[in-house]
């Protein structure tokens, strides 16, 4: 059985807004608060996996009782990608050393340097929370743009289940997701030519 208020106490825990993981777990945040709330009693074992990797937990996790005792594996988080520039930008507007930044944050100076020098790009959502909290930054500000957006075709492709309306539909079989991707073209190219159409009211008045 789903434990919803056990997955919100490990998402507070691990500093995540609702609507973080939800982008991370390929969810809708709606559909992730009626986990939470508990209104939706039974997602998926294919969605709970997704929340669970997003959150760098076993499944179980949120799916045994909870005993008040915590079962974190080391399973690798989902990781983000830095602005390695405004990063860097931060912490000099701060007049912070990497030293110091190290000593708050609790990273090595190495991990520091090697994010601002672009030398690793990925990170861990506990190591950005951390160095957004000793910037008092949000963590958005410390990441690429490109984070903040999804490929709808390219996520559908990964995916085994999607939540349309609160109702969970299989996509397993190819042809399902090739119907839902047609209907994605369909509707951009008719979005498309709605913008085109509302520029052009916006000039003629």
């Amino acid at each position: 059985m789903f434990n919803g208020t056990k997955l919100r106490e490990i998402r507070k825990e691990k500093g995540m807004k609702i609507s973080q993981l939800a982008q991370a777990a390929g969810v809708s945040i709606p559909y992730l608060s009626s986990v939470e709330l508990g209104r939706v009693k039974n997602p998926s074992y294919a969605v709970t996996e997704k929340i669970a990797g997003a959150l760098g937990i076993p499944v179980e996790e949120l799916l045994l009782p909870d005993t008040g005792k915590k079962k974190y594996d080391n399973r690798p988080e989902r990781e983000f990608a830095v602005d390695l520039n405004r990063l860097r930008a931060i912490r000099m507007k701060k007049k912070l050393s990497m030293n110091e930044v190290a000593r708050r944050s609790g990273l090595s100076v190495s991990t520091i340097s090697l994010l601002e020098s672009g030398k690793r790009r990925g990170v861990g959502f506990d190591t950005i929370s951390k160095l957004a909290k000793v910037y008092g930054c949000d963590v958005g500000e410390l990441l690429l743009s490109r984070e903040f957006y999804v490929d709808v075709s390219a996520l559908l492709l990964q995916s085994e289940v999607v939540i349309i309306g609160g109702e969970e539909i299989d996509i397993r079989d190819q042809t399902a997701k090739q119907r839902l991707i047609d209907l994605l073209e369909i509707g951009k190219a008719w979005i498309k030519e709605a913008n085109k159409v509302d520029k052009q009211s916006d000039k003629e008045k």
